[in-house]
């Protein structure tokens, strides 16, 4: 996709996230994954401001646990390039309300990709930034939940085990 356009798309989509009581959101959240996946449309979805966007509609609480699922799915797709969670670790809201989405979360799916997304985020960023983004999620009871998350049976679901273990074990 030319630049152009892609922008136009991403700008759109953002547009389409932003806009109230839109009948749409899962649809263009659903692009939004499709865009995300593929690492040079990245970029330009986060020069358009598109992690404050995801950020701001999280925030918002009026919005389906498939919503909720699929934009931290949008964020986890980003957090596999470095120089984008370093973006997203200067934004105050976004381990705070993935955390509370985490904490509440009924959905196995949910569960998997905010830890998924936990442990990108740790992983890729370097010691200040790490130290920093540790501290929020404890603060905001990630490792409480996780405690209480190791009393069910993930044996089914090798991803999640591995993650809570990276993350409990000298990362939180």
């Amino acid at each position: 996709m030319e630049l152009d356009d892609l922008t136009f798309y991403v700008n759109w989509l953002c547009g389409q996230l932003r806009k109230p009581r839109n009948d749409f959101l899962e649809t263009a959240a659903r692009n939004l994954q499709m865009v995300l996946r593929v690492r040079e449309y990245r970029q330009t979805f986060v020069a358009e401001n598109g992690i404050n966007t995801i950020v701001e509609v999280l925030v918002s609480k009026n919005i389906s646990k498939q919503l909720q699922y699929q934009l931290i799915f949008c964020l986890w797709c980003l957090s596999f390039d470095a120089v984008h969670v370093m973006t997203m670790s200067k934004n105050s809201q976004l381990i705070p309300i993935v955390s509370d989405i985490f904490r509440e979360a009924e959905r196995e799916k949910i569960i998997r990709i905010s830890l998924a997304l936990f442990r990108f985020i740790l992983e890729k960023l370097p010691p200040p930034y790490y130290r920093d983004c540790a501290l929020a999620m404890v603060q905001c009871k990630v490792l409480k939940q996780l405690k209480l998350l190791n009393q069910k049976d993930f044996s089914h679901d090798p991803e999640i085990s591995d993650d809570m273990a990276y993350l409990e074990v000298g990362h939180l």
